[in-house]
């Protein structure tokens, strides 16, 4: 079980505003991974990420999804390849905010067509921590619990990969410390292999591996 991005670049605009966004890129995430992707503003972190979750694809280059290659999949099949086996993770949440915390974790389990979509996504929300929490809508919580929330939806569908990009960014100190203490739980607990993109030195140290990237190369 790997994700696999082989020689990967990746290319904004065309002519004289044309620049390179990712350069030659070559990165695996194996079964049990915990890895971060460290780098200033604008070197490149979300770009690889979303091209590893299937969000983007890549100028050059290819990206493997356990074994499969996505480069001529539709996107019906890069759906489902996102829906199956990635749980995202994003700074800004993208919680629904007209829906409580229960029918948010609910989404993906309806739209994966599960018949016991609200047992299951009280179970989620009691491994986050957040069981009563579940009637509250995102307005209604703190930032690091809707993060919890997100991680929750995130394993909605148990995927075997997580990727995040900059979970902890808009949080105080001891609710960051909690989201990666959770982030950690999933792997080592669950084996879930995670993927942490951070500008944050002190995020990166807690994961196994930290890979740093500068102007879209790995260095």
């Amino acid at each position: 079980m790997t994700i696999e991005v082989r020689d990967v670049s990746k290319q904004y605009g065309e002519g004289k505003v044309a620049f390179w966004a990712l350069r030659n890129i070559n990165l695996e995430l194996k079964e049990g991974d915990l890895i971060s992707i460290v780098g200033p503003s604008g070197s490149g972190k979300t770009t690889l990420l979303n091209i590893m979750g299937c969000l983007d694809t890549p100028t050059n280059g290819s990206v493997l999804i356990d074994g499969q290659s996505t480069e001529k999949l539709g996107d019906g099949e890069l759906s489902k390849i996102r829906r199956e086996k990635i749980g995202f993770v994003f700074q800004d949440y993208y919680l629904n905010d007209s829906m409580n915390a229960l029918q948010n974790v609910m989404l993906p389990l309806e739209f994966s067509g599960h018949s016991n979509r609200k047992e299951e996504a009280t179970i989620l929300l009691e491994s986050v921590g957040l069981e009563n929490k579940s009637h509250n809508l995102p307005s209604e919580l703190s930032g690091g619990e809707r993060q919890r929330v997100v991680i929750a939806r995130a394993m909605a569908n148990k995927p075997k990969y997580i990727l995040t990009d900059e979970p902890t960014g808009n949080l105080d100190s001891v609710s960051s410390g909690n989201i990666l203490d959770l982030l950690r739980e999933l792997n080592s607990e669950r084996g879930v292999s995670i993927v942490i993109i951070t500008h944050d030195k002190d995020v990166a140290s807690v994961t196994k591996k930290q890979i740093k990237i500068v102007d879209g190369m790995i260095v």
